[in-house]
């Protein structure tokens, strides 16, 4: 009797079996590495995504690091998020071992909204480094840092810090020596005048609106500035005043590869704009501008002369809910047909887009003609006499997160990004941060 020989496995039946085991072992892994690999194709991370890995210690460091080395302002901003405003008391008491790196690159970074979530995670994980740049906000161009590292060493009780807020009385920004005389007067007890009511109305103190409020403003200064003549000599600080640290400058921006159009539709050359630092100013029609945006670009444009090239970026081109004809039917004297010319004529260089949108308009050649129109418009109202474009691939505005409106970025000679910030800043401060004028007298 012969014994009947067992045939071999046919090798696809094996390849096939081994694959669904590697699926079944790995297909999680595979999943969340292809969730993870969109999410960093994507202009803006997924909130639906970043929830779902809050809770795991592993892959919430993989995302960290993921987004953190993207170079995506997005996704930079959404990392540092995560760790000041960590989801469990696990994760405050035990942050990945990344979140040193992080921080460390992150109180340097060139975007506000980085810089300032960085600062205030370094004191929440007791960071050793945190101290020294705490002091260093109060030496920084940007006033809105100076502002932060008041209120900073005053809710840590960082008092001894008299001297360097002192200091802050003699700089050029009133929201910074409105910060300053509000901590002496806490801090010491001594009234200066500075009152709640001035605080409240700080908008109007700041910027001189009436002669009343000024005087006031004024008033309290003063006092401020001579109590602190007659005490500074018998007081001591242990506290020594920062200084903002080196940092290697980033790589230079290619301007040429994002491209823009004027109110004709043609693209414009970047290139005429070399030579100078240039402040990119991105805006949109449908939101009305408030008069703490209008006056500093109207100061800015006019103290910044030949020294500094501005460029209003419109956002208002891209095919979403906001910018359609009939939302530009509204904007204030969209009744007119014509752009205004002579003083205070508006130079339309370009045509701009918000990140995330990319949709096409059922009549672009006559949408975007009448969009244009409105944002020359609204532009020859606020008396901006700086160049206005369109981004209509919404290219440059996903690459410097510019949907987020008002959107500032200051770029060097060379093209690097010195700093991105959303809201307001005064001219000064911004002549400051692109190094034309010092913040401090």
């Amino acid at each position: 009797m012969t014994t009947e020989a067992k045939k071999p496995i046919p090798v696809r039946l094996i390849l096939l079996m081994a694959m669904l085991i590697a699926l079944v072992a790995f297909g999680p892994d595979l999943t969340f590495q292809l969730k993870l690999n969109r999410e960093l194709a994507a202009a803006v991370p997924d909130e639906d995504f970043v929830d779902s890995v809050r809770y795991e210690s592993i892959r919430l460091e993989m995302v960290l690091l993921a987004f953190w080395d993207s170079g995506k302002i997005a996704h930079r901003q959404e990392a540092i998020g995560i760790l000041r405003f960590p989801a469990t008391r696990e994760l405050r008491l035990n942050p990945p071992p990344c979140h040193d790196r992080i921080l460390r690159e992150g109180v340097v970074d060139r975007d506000a909204i980085v810089r300032e979530h960085a600062i205030y995670a370094m004191h929440q994980f007791e960071h050793p480094d945190f101290e020294r740049h705490l002091l260093n906000c109060l030496a920084d161009p940007d006033a809105h840092f100076r502002i932060i590292g008041m209120r900073m060493l005053r809710h840590t009780g960082r008092t001894n810090a008299i001297h360097l807020v002192a200091d802050q009385l003699d700089t050029l920004d009133r929201n910074v020596i409105c910060e300053a005389v509000n901590w002496l007067q806490i801090v010491t007890g001594k009234d200066h005048g500075m009152s709640s009511l001035l605080l409240c109305n700080r908008r109007v103190v700041t910027e001189g609106k009436t002669a009343d409020w000024d005087a006031k403003f004024q008033a309290a200064v003063t006092s401020a500035r001579d109590w602190w003549k007659q005490e500074q000599p018998g007081s001591a600080s242990a506290l020594k005043a920062g200084a903002i640290p080196d940092h290697a400058p980033g790589p230079p921006v290619p301007l040429h590869e994002l491209p823009v159009v004027n109110r004709n539709g043609n693209p414009i050359d970047w290139s005429r704009y070399d030579g100078k630092p240039l402040l990119l100013y991105f805006h949109t029609a449908w939101r009305a501008s408030s008069g703490r945006e209008i006056r500093p670009m109207q100061e800015l444009q006019a103290r910044a002369g030949e020294r500094l090239s501005i460029i209003g970026v419109s956002v208002d081109a891209i095919a979403d809910e906001h910018n359609t004809t009939q939302h530009a039917d509204l904007l204030p004297g969209a009744e007119k047909d014509t752009v205004g010319f002579g003083h205070g004529k508006v130079l339309d260089e370009t045509n701009a887009h918000a990140h995330s949108h990319d949709h096409e308009h059922a009549h672009p050649q006559i949408e975007f003609s009448k969009i244009a129109r409105r944002v020359l418009q609204q532009a020859y109202r606020n008396k901006f006499t700086f160049p206005i474009v369109f981004d209509v691939e919404s290219t440059i505005s996903r690459y410097f997160q510019g949907g987020e409106v008002p959107a500032f970025v200051l770029l060097d000679e060379e093209r690097r990004i010195i700093r991105r910030f959303t809201n307001e800043r005064s001219a000064t401060s911004i002549l400051a941060m692109a190094g034309l004028d010092s913040l401090d007298e």
